[in-house]
């Protein structure tokens, strides 16, 4: 076959390797593939590759690593206007930002793949980012946002076109909603009560 179609299947069986925990043969293989769509000047299919050359480095604690790796295949799909990929490299620098603890760096990430998002047609990539936001929206203290996010994701259950990941319930990101407004709510009676006494 052709360098582009033994790339692509070195990725797929690199995928399978990291899964089954053999990361030194997916790193091998997603190496491989990577320089192969290069030697071919396929960007866009070296991009593929180096996307999972960050998440293999992610899943062995290069946090760090990962998310450089992850922004350059990110300004290269955004170059070929390639969406999907573009939105699932933001959404994963987006996850291992929050790892991070790099609050403003991920505020920043979660824009620019909210501007994406009515370019996308796949429900499940949607419901994924909008549960990633109102996370981020509740660790911030918007609450308002977050329920409205939310929400966003129920309508979008209710409507039937999406599958079981975006059919998973929102409980727990209700539950943390409720917590956080009930300890707000209680910081502001007792600020009410300090202004009182004044």
């Amino acid at each position: 076959g052709s360098p582009r179609d033994l790339g692509a299947a070195l990725i797929q069986r690199g995928n399978r390797a990291a899964i089954r925990g053999d990361y030194d043969a997916a790193q091998a293989d997603f190496a491989r593939a990577q320089q192969l769509f290069l030697n071919v000047a396929d960007e866009l299919g070296a991009a593929r590759a180096g996307a999972s050359l960050a998440l293999l480095a992610n899943a062995r604690g290069r946090p760090a690593e990962a998310l450089r790796l992850l922004e350059d295949c990110e300004q290269i799909y955004a170059r070929y206007a390639a969406i999907g990929n573009q939105f699932t490299a933001l959404r994963s620098m987006l996850s291992i930002q929050f790892g991070m603890l790099r609050w403003e760096d991920a505020q920043a990430t979660s824009e620019r793949a909210r501007a994406l998002m009515p370019l996308l047609t796949d429900s499940d990539e949607r419901v994924s980012y909008l549960r990633a936001r109102a996370l981020l929206m509740l660790g911030s203290g918007r609450l308002r946002e977050a329920a409205a996010l939310l929400d966003e994701c129920d309508r979008m259950r209710a409507s039937g076109d999406s599958s079981s990941e975006a059919n998973r319930s929102d409980d727990l990101y209700r539950l943390q909603l409720g917590l956080a407004d009930r300890r707000f709510a209680a910081i502001e009676e007792d600020a009410a009560r300090s202004y009182a006494k004044l």
